[in-house]
């Protein structure tokens, strides 16, 4: 056992503040930094803004590439030492951040930066709660992400107020010694606790359904936001609409992708599996404010709009599909050969039948030294009858019996025609 999954302190409750609040801090000093810091940087180093831009998504590559192997390594050993070395990493990102003299060493501020999201981030401590506590960390799922989302409210006005008593560079190291000095602590004392056991997990519905519901709102609402600005005018209904409906649909996506991948996967290898599907999602992040820049500044919002809802759409699609695949394999009939379970009695007589059958096809081959069919079918029952387990009296009668109630219930179409 690991050190760190040995013992623990403060309960389900006390985790998921400690988690939640760490995580303001993680998204506060990465992801929603740049609206604060972006334009003085670029003023003071004399670069494109589009470039300072630039680098923040280059970061959103090395956070889509680290994913997998982050999650494969929270899967093996837990997520406590990875929470606190992203700790590390983001403290080393933003230092360096804070000393950028050029367009090189922005970039590689940024790539640490990166890592330490990937390291850091929502797939990671959520794959940390489901080591620790297993499918029973759904509602912890919960809490932390409702927590996180209080990042932007938090993180947006201390930068904005360390940027306006001091300069961009403070917020930067702010930030390092928040990571240092709060947040390195809290995870080394609280995130801890043996490994939960796997166990079958039968509730994969309410989470799809719920993956469902986020995904249709957005593009509702940007059907919304076009049909009350551009047809009635009503410019202010429309941004209250739009941001209701998309902010609802937002934040049902951020618990959907932790507890959607455990109820269709299980317990095994979530860490992996999340950073996988991470990899595409962070990937379209990268490239997606160039491509709506492009709509937008071409065909203007209304293009912008309608490729949203279309995206949308399209993704609402998909998990429909995936549903109804699952649900047909689900029905497939079962085509395998049923167990053999016998009792000690045929077990017996059918060794006895098998060696005789194997002993008279002995010195018997035939001309392409093939044995002969009874020696060939004698071969077959004995090794199959050593695959299998010997039951008492009557517990073959009642093994058939159970298979045909097994098959009935997966296909009860299939099972009334038989």
């Amino acid at each position: 056992m690991h050190k760190e999954d040995s013992g623990g302190r403060g309960g389900s409750a006390v985790q998921v503040l400690v988690i939640g609040f760490t995580q303001i801090i993680a998204w506060a000093s990465s992801t929603y930094i740049p609206a604060v810091i972006s334009i003085p940087v670029a003023d003071e180093l004399h670069l494109p803004r589009s470039l300072v831009y630039g680098a923040f998504s280059f970061s959103l590559l090395i956070t889509a590439l680290s994913g997998p192997a982050v999650g494969r390594r929270i899967d093996k050993s837990g997520g406590r030492r990875m929470l606190m070395l992203s700790n590390f990493v983001f403290a080393l990102g933003l230092l360096l951040l804070s000393g950028v003299r050029g367009a090189v060493g922005l970039f590689a501020a940024w790539a640490v930066l990166g890592l330490g999201m990937g390291m850091g981030l929502y797939d990671a401590a959520l794959a940390t709660l489901i080591y620790l506590k297993g499918k029973a960390a759904r509602k912890s799922i919960v809490g932390v992400t409702l927590l996180g989302g209080f990042a932007s409210t938090v993180g947006w006005p201390v930068s904005a107020y360390v940027l306006h008593h001091w300069n961009w560079q403070a917020v930067c190291l702010f930030w390092a010694g928040v990571h240092l000095l709060v947040a390195l602590p809290l995870h080394y004392v609280f995130v801890r606790g043996p490994k939960a056991r796997a166990a079958p997990d039968k509730t994969a519905q309410p989470a799809q359904v719920a993956a469902r519901v986020a995904t249709a709102l957005h593009p509702i609402a940007c059907v919304v936001l076009g049909a009350l600005s551009g047809v009635f005018g009503a410019y202010a209904a429309a941004g209250l609409c739009f941001a209701v409906l998309h902010g609802g649909g937002n934040g049902m996506i951020s618990v959907a992708k932790g507890v959607l991948p455990l109820a269709i996967f299980g317990l095994v290898g979530y860490g992996s599996v999340t950073g996988k599907i991470a990899v595409a999602g962070r990937l379209t992040q990268v490239f997606a404010p160039l491509v709506f820049g492009v709509v937008l500044e071409n065909g203007g919002a209304g293009w912008a709009l309608g490729l949203s809802a279309a995206l949308g759409l399209a993704s609402l699609l998909m998990l429909a599909g995936a549903d109804a695949s699952g649900q047909r394999r689900d029905h497939r009939p079962d085509r395998r050969a049923p167990d053999l379970h016998v009792d000690q009695s045929d077990r017996s007589r059918i060794q006895h039948q098998g060696r005789q059958a194997v002993r008279a096809g002995r010195g018997q081959r035939g001309a392409h030294g093939d044995l002969p069919r009874r020696a060939h079918r004698g071969r077959v029952r004995l090794s199959r009858l050593r695959s299998h387990r010997v039951v008492g009296p009557g517990a073959s009668r009642q093994h058939a019996q159970g298979r045909r109630r097994a098959t009935e219930r997966r296909n009860p179409e299939g099972a009334r025609r038989a």
